[in-house]
């Protein structure tokens, strides 16, 4: 035999006993020893995180240059492996009017795209939550109660909180009994009690909150046992 044909089968044969610790690492693996590497190549791993046959640190082991991954089984394998679970389909794609009401402005390219070129015209998010460079036709809004959901006595203001060119006046202003926010003292239906729902020892004041006309007079009141405010130390229970 040729000496070159010898010495090229022989170091052939060499590569291929010390690639045997290393296969393809296939479902269908040759021998226990394969099957035991490829268990052992994906502990502590979960279905899809890569992984390699040979161990770190054994000289005679050549790993082959195909990608593997862990499976399903837990075996290190160089076939796609079939992971349960619902695929990664990325960052939701952007929403212009996304937490935005009809009327509020909004731009069509999204804060993250380099890429995206926006036109100069204004644009609006409308009734249907698209973004359009027209005026939208909104809903509009209710309008503004002053003494909504506030009782008779209630402080209020003529202005809405949300109107800078609504300038109001210095004077205290109050719910009255038909819905209106007015600068009077309200003739309210219930009297002024100084002590309901409070007990016996809590602090009170003989002036109503909602009257402006009542000055309070500096001595420290409480609640007796009789339901009155009283400026004496109460003996209460």
């Amino acid at each position: 035999m040729n000496r070159s044909l010898l010495i090229a089968a022989t170091t052939l044969g060499f590569i291929l006993i010390a690639c045997s610790g290393a296969s393809s690492g296939d479902d269908d693996l040759g021998s226990a020893d394969d099957e035991l590497s490829a268990v052992k190549a994906c502990q502590g791993k979960s279905c899809g995180e890569s992984c390699k046959l040979c161990p770190p640190g054994k000289p005679n082991c050549f790993e082959t240059a195909v990608l593997k991954a862990c499976n399903a089984q837990g075996k290190c394998s160089a076939t796609a492996p079939q992971c349960g679970g619902a695929v990664d389909a990325g960052p939701a794609p952007y929403e212009p009017c996304a937490g935005k009401t009809c009327g509020d402005s909004c731009s069509l390219c999204g804060p993250n795209d380099p890429n995206c070129f926006e036109t100069a015209v204004l644009k609006f998010c409308h009734a249907d939550g698209s973004c359009k460079d027209v005026a939208p036709a909104c809903a509009p809004p209710s309008p503004y109660d002053p003494c909504a959901n506030k009782a008779c006595g209630a402080s209020c203001s003529v202005c809405p909180p949300n109107d800078p060119n609504c300038v109001e006046t210095a004077v205290l202003k109050f719910c009255h009994a038909d819905g209106q926010c007015k600068p009077t003292t309200p003739a309210c239906t219930q009297q002024y009690q100084p002590c309901a729902n409070k007990a016996c020892g809590e602090a009170c004041t003989i002036c109503n909150p909602a009257d402006p006309n009542c000055f309070e007079t500096a001595v420290l009141k409480a609640c007796d046992a009789q339901g009155q405010c009283t400026p004496n130390n109460p003996v209460c229970k």
